[in-house]
C-alpha cells in the first residue's frame, strides 16, 4: 500500500483581490480625466482587481512509509541509564504484532503507524529521514498544534509565524520568508506562555519553507520537536491561567498530535484501531 499525500485535497482560494496597480488603488487615472472622468478601465473604477492564485507546486511525492527494519534501526544508541530500551522494545513489539509478520523486516508501515506504536515524536524523526521528503509535508505535521497555541494566546510573533507558514504550505503566493532570531529565544519548563510562544515561532521559521529536505535532517528534527513542545507548553500555561487542569490539556493535545500526523500519513497496519498514543 502506497501512501502519498495528495496536495489537491487542500482547499485553496482560486482568486484574490489586490489593489489595482494601474491607478494605484484610486479608481481614477488623472491623465485620462477627459475620458469618463478618468475612470480606470483596468479595475472599472472599483480600485481592486482579481488575480488568479495558482495551485501550489506539487509536493515531492514520496511515500510516507518506512520499513520495519528502518524503525528497528532507531533503537536507542545512547542509553547510559538503561531507561530508553524497554519502552522502545514495547513499541516495537506492538508494531510487529500489528504487522503480523514478525520476521519480515521489509514490511512497510506508515509514519502514522510509527506514531501509533512509539508516539508522534519518533514518527516525525523517521519522516524527516525519508529521502526526498518535502519541507511542507513536515510542516503540515506540526503546524496545527502551533495554530492552536496561537489561538489560545495573543502573541504577535507566533500569530505572524503561523499565518506565513500556512501560506507557504497551502498556496503558491509569494511570502516573505520567516527569519529565525540571531539569538535564539530560550524558554524553559518554568517560563511564561508568552516566552514559549516566541520560541515556538522561532522554531517554525526554520521548518516552514518549500523544497526538499536535503542533507542532514537532524537540525529540522529538533526544530519540529521544539515547535510541538513549546506549543504544548503554551496550551498548558493558558489552561492554568483559566483554572483548568494542565494535565488534561496535555492529554487532549497529545491526541490531536496523532490526528495531525494521520492527516498527512494515515494509519496502515493499525487502521481501525482506537488511538491512545501521545508524544
Amino acid at each position: 500500500m502506497v501512501l502519498i499525500f495528495d496536495p489537491k485535497a487542500i482547499p485553496i482560494t482560486k482568486f484574490k483581490k489586490i489593489k489595482c496597480t494601474r491607478c494605484n488603488g484610486t479608481g481614477r487615472v488623472r491623465k485620462y480625466k477627459h475620458i469618463e472622468g478618468g475612470k480606470c478601465f483596468a479595475c472599472n473604477g472599483t480600485r481592486w482587481v482579481s488575480v488568479a492564485i495558482e495551485p501550489p507546486p506539487a509536493l515531492n511525492e514520496v511515500s510516507l512509509v518506512v520499513t520495519v527494519q528502518q524503525v528497528k534501526d532507531e533503537w536507542p544508541q545512547h542509553d547510559s541509564f538503561g531507561t530508553l530500551g524497554p519502552p522502545f522494545q514495547a513499541g516495537f513489539e506492538k508494531l510487529l504484532t500489528a504487522v503480523g509478520r514478525r520476521d519480515d523486516m521489509t514490511a512497510l508501515v506508515s509514519i502514522g503507524d510509527v506514531g501509533r506504536a512509539f508516539g508522534t515524536g519518533m514518527a516525525r524523526t523517521l519522516a524527516l529521514k525519508i529521502p526526498g521528503i518535502d519541507y511542507r509535508t513536515i510542516t503540515r505535521m506540526i503546524l496545527p498544534t502551533a495554530e492552536r497555541a496561537a489561538a489560545a494566546i495573543n502573541e504577535p510573533s507566533l500569530n505572524h509565524a503561523v499565518a506565513v507558514a500556512r501560506k507557504v504550505i497551502d498556496t503558491n503566493e509569494e511570502v516573505e520568508p520567516l527569519n529565525r532570531a540571531l539569538i535564539r529565544h530560550r524558554a524553559s519548563h518554568h517560563d511564561t506562555a508568552e516566552s514559549h510562544a516566541k520560541a515556538c515561532a522561532e522554531a517554525i521559521a526554520v521548518v516552514a519553507r518549500r523544497g526538499v529536505v536535503d542533507g542532514n535532517p537532524n537540525p529540522y528534527i529538533f526544530e519540529c520537536h521544539w515547535v510541538v513542545g513549546h506549543a504544548l507548553s503554551v496550551l498548558q500555561e493558558m489552561a492554568r491561567r483559566q483554572s483548568a487542569d494542565p494535565s488534561e490539556a496535555a492529554r487532549v493535545e497529545g491526541q490531536r498530535h496523532m490526528e495531525d500526523l494521520c492527516a498527512v500519513s494515515p494509519l496502515h497496519v493499525f487502521a481501525g484501531e482506537v488511538d491512545d498514543s501521545s508524544d
